[in-house]
């Protein structure tokens, strides 16, 4: 039992990861737009900080995912910091590296004005 539930984690945890990854990009998108809007600069300096500690949680999580799961995903070693960044310096590829962040790029644009991958 203990080595199917090891085997049922191991498989969960990208799923996971990659969630959690999406959860904090779209708390990056409403800081964001809070930013631009000016808002962000309205609200109490603790709502500040709180919203730079998701900003901060959130590169973290973006970093960790990209040096582990997107290096399997993408089976290359990372050059770039980021997912995202990663995944923009492939777009322009025909292969399946390419296509695969094509999608994932495709996705991320539709929850932010003008695109998220460039």
């Amino acid at each position: 039992m203990s080595l199917v539930l090891s085997i049922l984690s191991a498989l969960a945890w990208p799923f996971l990861q990659a969630f959690t990854l999406f959860m904090y990009f779209l708390a990056f998108l409403t800081v964001y737009r809070a930013h631009l809007n000016g808002n962000l600069a309205k609200a109490a300096w603790v709502t500040r900080a709180a919203c730079g500690v998701i900003v901060g949680i959130g590169w973290v999580i973006d970093v960790t995912f990209n040096f582990t799961i997107a290096t399997l995903a993408l089976w290359e070693a990372p050059r770039q910091v980021t997912f995202t960044q990663r995944c923009s310096s492939h777009l322009g590829e025909p292969g399946w590296r390419g296509e695969r962040c094509r999608w994932v790029c495709s996705q991320l644009d539709l929850f932010q004005e003008g695109g998220h991958c460039k």
